[in-house]
């Protein structure tokens, strides 16, 4: 079989999103080996499709390489000898590692919207055709001038036991030993969180439907979990204490999981779980998660895609015009198998990954945002 080098380097959920990719092409007779960093190594490691899992040397959470660590990787890309190089990051410290594996005279792949002059280390550019799309079917699409097919989309993770026995460990000193929803409030942008006051709401109304609650997140998400739970006493907070494979046991034996356009959110909806993402300046139309559902603001200014609001808003006005009513109701419909909709007049949309973006009709004298 052909050996191939994926270059996904991060973050998480972009790594998620490329899973399929991998398994695409380990069904188009592709030896897969995956160059990630080391935040993500562990989702590399646990897709079967993925032959070696190749981790790029950090120095204090920066991308200035060690040398001789830069030096020791090179050369053990260039002895792969590659048949063909896939860059999905499209970004400078990528389009080094193509250009370095050696493949000079074997296709080197990655879109032509790349960016940082990242498209000169490519000898095959991809355009983008009728759209953006999702994330999952853009990586997918740069694998079809490989050989791999575009479907059917499967997102291969085998979570390990030790990995499940943490979670059930975790669950049982929190005391959690019925149904439960993970929650997962942090988010890299700033102005993709939602206020912490809402999501004690929605966590009480939670616990009044005779579920537990569990917040997750990343050490940096503890200021922002203490906030929702002073208006959620009774949440369990496991901040900090899960590794990712270890969160993706929690997923599998959650009843929902809810969040924003995050890595985790992405993970669950990969492992098949009810999920619902709660998007900001974010777009569902990349980045909403696959076969789950993400709901909105509709607003003039969104999709900005920014940290923080550019038009000075704080809160951003796009979590502003998220209440919780609406929220409350599209939970309450996945907590009972049903598809959520939105009521006239709520000035939100709806999306459920893969399918078609929903806006609520104008109610009777709404406001035209």
């Amino acid at each position: 079989m052909r050996r191939l080098l994926l270059v996904k380097l991060s973050a998480c959920g972009d790594v998620v999103h490329s899973l399929p990719t991998a398994a695409a092409l380990q069904r188009a007779g592709w030896r897969v080996d995956w160059l990630v960093e080391p935040a993500a190594a562990a989702l590399v490691r646990a897709c079967p499709a993925v032959e070696r899992c190749l981790v790029v040397p950090r120095r204090r959470g920066f991308p200035f390489l060690e040398p001789a660590e830069t030096t020791r990787l090179a050369r053990q890309l260039r002895a792969h000898r590659y048949r063909a190089v896939l860059d999905l990051q499209g970004l400078a410290k990528s389009a080094v590692w193509t250009a370095w594996t050696g493949a000079l005279r074997c296709p080197r792949v990655g879109f032509a919207a790349a960016r940082e002059g990242a498209p000169l280390a490519y000898t095959r550019r991809v355009a983008r055709r009728g759209g953006a799309g999702l994330a999952v079917e853009r990586y997918l699409a740069a694998a079809v001038c490989l050989g791999a097919q575009s479907g059917p989309i499967e997102f291969p993770l085998c979570i390990p036991a030790e990995a499940v026995s943490q979670a059930e460990k975790l669950l049982r000193q929190q005391g959690v030993a019925g149904p439960f929803a993970l929650v997962l409030p942090g988010a890299g942008k700033p102005a993709n969180r939602w206020l912490p006051k809402r999501w004690g709401a929605i966590l009480a109304r939670l616990r009044g439907r005779g579920n537990a609650v569990v917040l997750c997140g990343a050490d940096g998400d503890a200021a922002l979990i203490r906030a929702v739970r002073a208006h959620a006493p009774e949440a369990r907070d496991l901040c900090g204490r899960t590794s990712w494979l270890s969160l993706a046991a929690l997923a599998q034996r959650a009843r929902l999981v809810l969040g924003h356009d995050s890595g985790p959110v992405h993970l669950a909806a990969a492992l098949g779980r009810p999920c619902l993402a709660l998007f900001g300046p974010a777009s569902p139309a990349r980045t909403a998660p696959w076969g789950g559902w993400a709901l909105g603001a509709r607003l003039d200014c969104a999709p900005c895609l920014k940290r923080t609001c550019p038009l000075g808003y704080q809160p951003p006005l796009c979590q502003q015009r998220l209440p919780i009513e609406p929220v409350w109701r599209v939970v309450e419909a996945l907590l009972d198998g049903r598809s959520p909709a939105l009521e006239p007049g709520s000035g939100l949309w709806l999306r459920q990954a893969p399918g078609r973006l929903m806006h609520a009709p104008p109610g009777p004298g709404a406001a035209a945002w």
